[in-house]
């Protein structure tokens, strides 16, 4: 993968897709529940609108949540679906399964780093400057 001049950018894009999610899904959920004082279920409710949409009506911090989750969801379905497209095409078929795994293996070592990074952010600074 390292060495291949269109795979090598994909898996970095690939590994900071999700390394910044992850730093921030911890963030995200600080916020809503201390800053926004969103209660868990309101904050189950809005992370479940990443894959519905936004529901009318709800409480002003939760609606803007919602309408970041609505867009981000989509705009990620985009990527994967490309990136995952532009993969396979650069892949000869015997390797697919170890391309896979490759991508696998990044995006799941980097999820806890990227947490542990928001968790001490957090607990250094205020909320509003982490975020």
């Amino acid at each position: 993968m390292w060495q291949h001049l269109l795979l090598r950018p994909l898996l970095l894009s690939t590994t900071l897709l999700t390394f910044f999610p992850s730093f921030g899904s911890l963030l995200y959920t600080l916020f809503a529940l201390r800053t926004l004082r969103l209660s868990p279920g309101t904050l189950g409710l809005v992370i479940d609108c990443g894959g519905i949409g936004a529901l009318a009506g709800a409480l002003a911090g939760a609606a803007f949540l919602m309408a970041s989750q609505l867009l981000g969801g989509g705009l990620l379905a985009i990527c994967v679906i490309t990136e995952n497209s532009l993969r396979q095409q650069a892949v000869a078929a015997v390797a697919l399964g170890r391309a896979a795994a490759v991508w696998k293996m990044a995006s799941s070592i980097i999820v806890p780093i990227g947490m542990m990074l928001g968790a001490l952010l957090a607990e250094h600074a205020d909320m509003r400057g982490a975020m």
